[in-house]
Formats: structure tokens, C-alpha cells, sequence
């Protein structure tokens, strides 16, 4: 337990931190006074949370201070009391890449672990290898790294994997593609001046010891792309693609696997405008998302090698029609999406599990 005056003064930054947030803030709700009770009750774990809450935000102010309120909490271990460590966490979003995943990895059942908010924790070995399944239950970069932090508290992973889907840069990459990250951009960070805008993005470096590895395995396995596309096809999940969408899973489709950075941000992005962050931010963005830079924070945080890949399901842009001679935007096509995901947990089950990327090696007996 941390002394009652760190306590106090634990519970003093998020009040300070709150109280420099508009009363309409949504971001108000997820540090809120549970936390600050929390923290006067001596629960360290609570501080963590907190203080990677903090660093998530774009004020200044409060990064800082979450900044402080992690090194008051420096000498407490936020996973001492986790039961035993297994090799890979397999971290996903949303519902759909939930159930591409578990069909990939031939997963039925409850979860092992309900933690509450819509995360779940299935777990399994394989070949050796003892992996977990987790589901965030809700998108943003904040709300990804707390439930890292929250599964680390009930068990301790020694590497980790965040699969899922994303906007792709179209003419770069084709839906159905998957982007291994080289880096994940949190690209909203920035400093606001008087007609000026000084983009001040944050970039994590992903765990992958060579990606030049991903090619020459792939090379090594020309049939790797042709055997996923035939088991997508053929799993039960995978209902094809929309009528409208002009890309079609074909006899002679086949997915591609390309490294490159992945940006991620608050923003659903349906305007067209990856292509524009592309050219401010940086220059070999393949993608775009909104949970992987606080799922890389909290991983860098708890000093657990990770990486991100994301299945291509749409370009950023909305569906438009026409009706009676004028363009209507209607949502995103959502087609690909259990598609690109299956691609990615694929990748991870035939490239990670197997360790021929790089990431993790079996635990010692």
C-alpha cells in the first residue's frame, strides 16, 4: 500500500486534473471521483489507471500531472498479485473482431475471466504456447489502455498483440490487407497557436525484432495468403460482401501483409482525409484507428514487448449513392470487416503462435 500522503496527494492531481476539464468533458466520467476514492483507500492499482488516463488527454497540464502521479506510484507493482504468467495476450475491440478471432483460433464458450465493462479474458495453450484472448468492449486509445492495465491486474502476459480493423490509405493497400505496425502514431497531440498548428505526434516503436522477417517468411510460405483466403471463405462467420462494395472476395483474391505505421486517434475517420494525415504526419502511414497508441502506452508502461496489426476494412470514406440525380453519403460499408480481421488473427495463429515472427518464444517449463 502507498502511505496516506500519497494517497492525498494522488487524490489532489485528478482533482486538479478534473478541474481543469470542461464540466461537459466526457473524459470527466472516466477519471472521475471513483477513482479518487479509490486512491485515498490506498489501491495503487487505481493510481496507475488514473495516471494513464491523465497521460491520454491533450492538455498539457494533465499529461503532466499523470506523469506525477506515476512516479508517486513508481515503487508499487501493479501486477504483484497476478497468479502465473502466460507467453501472448491477444488484445481486440469490438464484437466482430471478437468473433473473427475465435473463429480463427477455434474458441467456444464464456470467457475464463469477466472483468467487468464489456472486457472478457478467454485463455488456452497452444503448441506450448499459453495465450489469452481479450475483449476491450469499447474504442479510444484511453479507455484501451485501461483495460490493458485492467487485465494485467487479474494476469500477467509476457508479450502482447492487438489484432483488429482499420481505415486503409487506398491505392497503398487494398481491403482485406493487414498492416504489421513498425510504429503506432498518436497523431492528435499538438500545440494550438494563433493561426498556427504545430503537430506534436507521439510515435511508439513496435517489439518486432526485424520486419524484414515478415518477408522473407512470407516467401518462405507462397501458400500462407491462398490458404487463409480458402479458410475464410469457408468459415462459418464470414457472411461475403456487401452487393455495393466494389471490391469482391474472389476465387483469386488473396491477402497481402505490409509493414508500415499505423496511425491512431480519437477520430472516426469517413472523410476521406487519411491520405491528408499521411502528408503532416508521417509519410509511410499505412492505416488508421483509434485504440493502438494507448494499447502501446500501457504495454511500454508495464515493459511488455508488443505489436499491432490491423486488417484493412475500409478506406476512411463513407458509402455514397445516388438518389434522384444528387450524392448522398450514407454510413461505412462494414462488409470487410469480420474479413480483414480473420486475416490478421490468421497471421498471428500461423506467423506468432508459431513464433517464425519474432515476438515471443514459449515459457520455460
Amino acid at each position: 500500500m502507498v502511505s496516506a500522503e500519497h494517497n492525498e496527494q494522488f487524490a489532489v492531481a485528478v482533482r486538479t486534473a478534473l478541474q481543469s476539464l470542461d464540466i461537459d468533458d466526457p473524459l470527466r466520467g472516466l477519471i472521475g471521483e471513483q477513482y479518487i476514492d479509490w486512491l485515498v483507500s490506498g489501491d495503487s492499482r487505481a493510481a496507475n489507471l488514473a495516471g494513464l488516463a491523465l497521460l491520454g488527454m491533450s492538455d498539457a497540464s494533465a499529461r503532466a500531472l499523470g506523469e506525477r502521479v506515476l512516479e508517486m506510484s513508481a515503487d508499487q507493482s501493479l501486477i504483484t498479485d497476478a497468479p502465473h504468467v502466460l507467453d501472448l495476450l491477444v488484445l481486440t475491440v469490438k464484437e466482430v473482431e471478437l468473433k473473427a478471432c475465435m473463429d480463427v483460433f477455434g474458441l467456444t464458450g464464456p470467457p475464463d475471466l469477466d472483468l467487468g465493462e464489456g472486457c472478457r479474458l478467454w485463455t488456452w495453450t497452444h503448441d506450448g504456447l499459453q495465450i489469452g484472448l481479450a475483449v476491450v468492449g469499447t474504442d479510444g486509445n484511453v479507455e484501451s489502455a485501461i483495460e490493458v492495465l485492467r487485465i494485467f491486474g487479474q494476469q500477467r502476459f509476457r508479450t502482447a498483440v492487438m489484432v483488429g480493423m482499420a481505415a486503409g490509405l487506398e491505392g497503398s493497400v487494398r481491403k482485406g490487407d493487414v498492416v504489421v505496425s513498425t510504429w503506432v502514431v498518436a497523431y492528435e497531440f499538438a500545440r494550438l497557436a494563433v493561426r498556427k498548428y504545430f503537430p506534436r505526434a507521439k510515435a511508439y516503436a513496435a517489439d518486432i525484432r526485424s520486419h524484414q522477417s515478415i518477408a522473407q517468411l512470407l516467401a518462405g510460405h507462397p501458400n500462407w495468403a491462398t490458404e487463409c483466403a480458402s479458410q475464410l471463405r469457408a468459415s462459418k462467420g464470414f457472411h461475403g460482401i456487401e452487393r455495393g462494395d466494389p471490391e469482391r472476395l474472389t476465387r483469386s483474391w488473396k491477402p497481402r501483409i505490409k509493414p508500415g505505421v499505423v496511425l491512431a486517434g480519437s477520430r472516426l475517420i469517413e472523410d476521406g482525409s487519411l491520405r491528408e494525415l499521411k502528408e503532416k504526419i508521417n509519410d509511410k502511414a499505412l492505416a488508421a484507428e483509434m485504440e493502438g497508441a494507448g494499447f502501446a502506452a500501457a504495454c511500454a508502461y508495464l515493459r511488455v514487448p508488443w505489436i499491432v496489426l490491423r486488417g484493412i476494412a475500409d478506406y476512411g470514406t463513407a458509402d455514397v449513392t445516388v438518389l434522384r440525380g444528387k450524392a448522398q453519403e450514407g454510413a461505412r460499408g462494414k462488409g470487410w470487416q469480420y474479413a480483414a480481421t480473420f486475416v490478421a488473427a490468421s497471421f498471428v495463429r500461423d506467423h506468432i503462435f508459431s513464433a517464425r515472427v519474432p515476438l515471443v518464444l514459449p515459457s520455460s517449463p
